[in-house]
């Protein structure tokens, strides 16, 4: 039998590792919700301005890039970040920004993002699952503080969702805030750039094919057309979530605004944590002149989908009390900023 050389075993043993590396990709979604209230009267306290990341580092330093957490042998063409390949973004959305409604109350959903890397099977043993979530708070007349919870108000790990439809409650512990005047968080501006919208997952087979042709006619302004696709992708899918979604925005499109409103009945009582609905409802309802419909939703939105601007600035404009932030806090004109372009461009709706 030939031998082989010490150097050719050594390729040889390379090769079979490096066969055996990988990278995994997985997005899950985890709902948020709580209350802040006064620490001296257990009153709540409206509007207080939050800042929800996974970590306290990540409110107060540099958004953590995935160059950082994938090795250099899954890195593509000129060593271009993993993420940019394969999320669209050169940085996770780590923290957002919201503010709690007139009662104190909030619920938004946080999109996690896992990428697992290394030698198989090693690689698929970590978990990647979210082990803490951080909250600064702030509010005009109390002290700013921030929280951390690795668990719900139950005591339970988080739960989670691969689709942001139907996700558990993670309820938080009650967050007591006490009256002061000091100012010390200076959280760090969004880097609008990363955000990204959690739309429900778009439908397959024939819905699907019909899904499509009604977003082309859709895309031509062509409402009357796309609604009845949407209708006809409705029959192959009942109450699919993203159909049912864009109808109702066919539905705006087209000036339909009682049926818009009569359809968002329908759709928020099977899907309540899907933000762009709540856009579309609060459109509908300042159409109609209804401001307190309009406002309800306008907020709900702004909580569960932070990266439509338009719809916190819609917010402002209809109440300036969501503009009270603590002084020391950051301006509202630039809470989302791109650091390498400047500021953001307003987007409104899709593209």
């Amino acid at each position: 039998m030939t031998q082989r050389s010490p150097a050719v075993l050594a390729v040889i043993a390379v090769a079979f590792v490096c066969s055996g590396c990988g990278t995994f990709y997985r997005t899950e979604y985890y709902k948020f919700s709580g209350a802040v209230v006064d620490a001296d009267t257990g009153a709540p306290i409206p509007r207080v301005a939050i800042y929800i990341a996974e970590s306290e580092d990540d409110i107060f330093g540099p958004l953590r890039i995935y160059q950082d957490e994938v090795p250099w042998y899954v890195k593509g063409p000129a060593y271009l970040d993993t993420s940019e390949l394969h999320f669209g973004r050169r940085a996770q959305s780590r923290y957002l920004f919201l503010m709690a409604d007139e009662a104190g109350e909030f619920t938004t959903v946080w999109r996690h993002d896992i990428v697992k890397s290394g030698v198989l099977p090693l690689a698929l043993l970590k978990s990647g699952r979210l082990n803490s979530i951080a909250l600064a708070l702030g509010a005009p007349g109390y002290s700013e503080r921030v929280v951390t919870f690795e668990e719900t108000s139950d005591g339970q790990e988080f739960a989670y969702r691969t689709d942001p439809v139907g996700m558990p409650y993670n309820a938080l512990p009650a967050i007591s805030v006490s009256r002061g005047d000091s100012g010390n968080l200076k959280p760090r501006p969004i880097e609008a750039a990363c955000l990204r919208t959690r739309y429900p997952s778009g439908p397959v087979g024939p819905a699907g094919s019909l899904f499509e042709e009604a977003e082309k006619a859709f895309s031509e302004k062509a409402f009357g057309q796309a609604l009845r696709l949407y209708d006809k992708a409705l029959e192959e899918a009942p109450h699919h979530p993203l159909v049912l979604l864009m109808r109702m925005d066919a539905l705006y499109r087209l000036e339909c605004y009682e049926e818009v409103l009569e359809a968002a009945e329908h759709y928020v009582r099977l899907y309540p944590d899907v933000g762009f609905a709540h856009v579309v409802i609060a459109d509908a309802a300042h159409m109609l002149g209804r401001r307190d419909l309009n406002k309800h939703h306008l907020t709900k939105a702004m909580q569960l989908d932070p990266e439509f601007r338009n719809t916190y600035l819609s917010l402002v404009n209809l109440d300036r009390g969501y503009a009270e932030v603590p002084e020391y806090w950051l301006p509202l004109a630039e809470v989302w900023t791109d650091v390498s372009t400047g500021p953001a461009p307003l987007e409104w709706r899709r593209k």
